[in-house]
């Protein structure tokens, strides 16, 4: 079986993991039974992300992040031809995400939405799919970027980007296209939580005077140790810490080292 767990590097010429047959983490051989399906790996997706906090939020907002995506042996000559395409989907199986639930608070929202309008991780059956950047194509890996992808992540498929086929600038997006909340990386609240106590602050901020503030102090707070989530909004944020890796002066001289006078709000 291979480790998906190990710090294989993450650019071409570096040694390909071993590459026999693996079980799906989540699924192994679900049998014939009606309404069942089987998976069966075709690789591994290696990134600079070993969790899913601090993990960017979609491909456009990863700042160029590059990944290898190593090719088992019996899948390797589906690799001809994809060369010639700029970017390519990348569909694998979301190993550190929780079980999906039907409610959920998703990394660009205040509010709860139904799981199906939302791209949160957490999802019924832990499917991912991303459009990455194709920057070279070897006999066994690939090399992409703009990658929003956890570390060890099984790969399932590739097929090609195609823009007459997968792009519609017009199309309404939901409560999205009311919320340009401009975050780019995860906080913890789809990442399954170790034991411990935890507890949360309502923070009061000064001198927010547009939407690139939320994304700046969200960003912040996300990467903070011991930060379970983080909400801003225009003058506040709501932050849930473990009590044994954060306080809440810290929370708060993060915030005021961006330039935002802080101060926790009064229960």
């Amino acid at each position: 079986m291979t480790d998906l767990t190990s710090n294989q590097g993450t650019v071409s010429g570096e040694a390909e993991p071993a590459a026999q047959e693996r079980a799906c983490l989540a699924g192994k051989t679900t049998g014939d039974a009606a309404g069942q399906c089987a998976m069966m790996p075709i690789g591994v997706v290696r990134t600079p992300f070993p969790d899913p906090k601090g993990t960017p939020l979609e491909p456009s907002r990863a700042g160029g992040a590059r990944a290898t995506v190593w090719i088992d042996e019996p899948y390797r000559k589906a690799l001809l031809d994809l060369d010639g395409f700029d970017r390519i989907w990348l569909l694998f199986w979301l190993h550190k995400a929780p079980k999906g639930q039907p409610l959920v608070t998703p990394f660009l929202d205040v509010k709860q939405h139904g799981l199906f309008a939302t791209r949160a991780p957490a999802r019924f059956n832990p499917l991912g799919l991303s459009a990455v950047r194709l920057l070279e194509v070897h006999e066994d890996h690939l090399v992409v970027a703009d990658v929003d992808i956890v570390d060890g992540s099984p790969l399932l498929d590739i097929k090609p980007y195609v823009a007459e086929f997968d792009s519609y600038p017009e199309s309404r997006a939901g409560w999205f296209a009311e919320n340009r909340n401009p975050a780019s990386v995860a906080d913890a609240r789809f990442t399954p939580q170790k034991d411990g106590a935890s507890s949360s602050v309502e923070i009061s901020i000064e001198g927010m005077k547009c939407p690139n503030c939320v994304g700046r102090i969200q960003n912040a707070l996300a990467g903070l140790p011991g930060v379970v989530s983080c909400i801003v909004e225009i003058g506040t944020a709501t932050v849930a810490y473990r009590l044994r890796e954060q306080e809440p002066a810290a929370i708060l001289a993060a915030i005021e080292a961006l330039g935002f006078p802080a101060r926790l709000r009064q229960a």
